[in-house]
């Protein structure tokens, strides 16, 4: 996949890109899902940015890819339970 590619090489581009796909209604859960894991496994802090943003207005299934994204790291997982305290995401994503 082109997003791991770009991943291993840390193109700067890769959050911008991973950002609008996370944007297009026409991507599937599925790739929802890598793309947000790859975003997490970044652990920098506008992958987080993006994960957090998208989060707050993702439905169902994609707020759970984002949610998983952000628990990869230690400020991620923060960032989510700030999210979850502000009542910004559903408690649900913890369970």
């Amino acid at each position: 996949l082109v997003l791991d590619t770009l991943a291993a090489v840390n193109h700067p581009d890769l959050v911008v890109i991973a950002n609008d796909l996370l944007g297009r209604d026409e991507v599937s859960a599925e790739l929802r899902q890598h793309v947000a894991q790859v975003l997490g496994s970044l652990n920098r802090d506008e992958s987080r940015t993006v994960l957090v943003t998208r989060l707050k207005t993702a439905p169902g299934t994609a707020a759970l890819a984002m949610a998983r994204g952000l628990a990869m790291s230690p400020a991620g997982a923060e960032a989510l339970l700030q999210l979850v305290e502000t009542g910004k995401s559903s408690p649900r994503l913890l369970q």
